[in-house]
């Protein structure tokens, strides 16, 4: 049988033109007393994530935090 565990979350939606938004995200988790950064990822790979290049790796390479991925269906 499962127990459901309740644990509050917190919000930030982040937008931008001018920086890239993975350095965004590893600020806010560095200032903020985040425990996990959560986002979503499309999933690219070979070509399009080469030439798009992939601000989820690199959230999750510079994280001071866990980072957990989902991926678009």
């Amino acid at each position: 049988m499962y127990q459901r565990i309740l644990v509050p979350v917190d919000g930030v939606l982040l937008d931008t033109f001018n920086r890239r938004l993975c350095d965004l995200v590893v600020r806010a988790a560095r200032d903020w007393p985040a425990d996990l950064v959560v986002i979503g990822t499309h999933g690219r790979r070979g070509v399009g994530r080469l030439l798009l290049g992939s601000d989820a790796e690199q959230i999750l390479r510079l994280s001071p935090v866990p980072v957990l991925l989902v991926r678009a269906q």
